[in-house]
């Protein structure tokens, strides 16, 4: 398979913002829940900053809060106690100048990163990887692909995995959704003195293009759970 820009654009934010801030030093007064959700897809600040610049939290029930990424075209199910936080970028400067500080990344470049992510959906909860504080974690991008840019057999969605800085492909599948077949293609990638987990989902979205939905966890059994939860409801 050719790694045509959009596809590569795509693979690089899979896991650029994730591993900016496990490969980056903790400074001094970054707090371990600044550090964690910054090690989060999108790496806000803290936890109280993302959820006051939230709006209105999704109708929960007993499956789940129902999210949607607008711009990719999406909806779908996600833990019910995780916060959601549409259009990252728009964020006020002062939380963006502290996130890019606890992932040690210039803010210019790391809010060109987030202009990337559609939706955020974050575990409040602080894990660990090795010694890194990790959240777990569902970014959508906001750029979505075409059919024939989705990784079509294994040895494309290797290479997939190998773009993103991912250290292996785990596994490869197809799963059905409401508007058609999806791809996963599962990883693991070194932090530090650990392994995180993580999936790429490209979902077929209701205008013929695929949406990409990456989801990141300290556990791999937590992926192939959220996995199932954003396969079988996403529309």
């Amino acid at each position: 398979m050719k790694m045509t820009r959009p596809l590569a654009t795509v693979a690089a934010l899979a896991l650029t913002l994730p591993l900016a801030a496990c490969s980056s030093d903790k400074s001094e007064d970054a707090s371990p829940t600044s550090s964690a959700t910054a090690t989060t897809a999108t790496a806000m600040a803290s936890a109280d900053a993302m959820a006051s610049s939230s709006s209105a939290a999704p109708a929960a029930s007993a499956d789940g809060q129902e999210v949607t990424a607008s711009t990719a075209g999406v909806t779908f199910l996600a833990p019910s106690n995780w916060m959601v936080l549409s259009d990252p970028s728009n964020l006020d400067e002062n939380t963006l100048s502290a996130a890019a500080k606890a992932v040690g990344q210039d803010p210019a470049i790391y809010k060109a990163n987030l202009k990337q992510v559609d939706l955020l959906v974050s575990s409040t909860e602080v894990k660990e990887i090795g010694s890194t504080p990790f959240t777990d974690s569902i970014l959508v991008a906001r750029q979505t692909l075409p059919g024939s840019q989705v990784p079509a057999d294994e040895m494309s969605a290797a290479q997939f995995a190998k773009v993103t800085g991912a250290s292996s492909m785990t596994k490869y599948e197809k799963v059905s959704t409401t508007n058609g077949e999806a791809t996963v293609v599962h990883y693991g990638v070194t932090v530090k003195d650990g392994t995180a987990y993580g999936a790429v989902v490209f979902a077929p979205a209701s205008d013929g293009d695929y949406a990409v939905i990456t989801i990141n966890a300290t556990e791999a059994s937590t992926v192939n759970e959220l996995v199932a939860q954003v396969t079988s409801s996403v529309k």
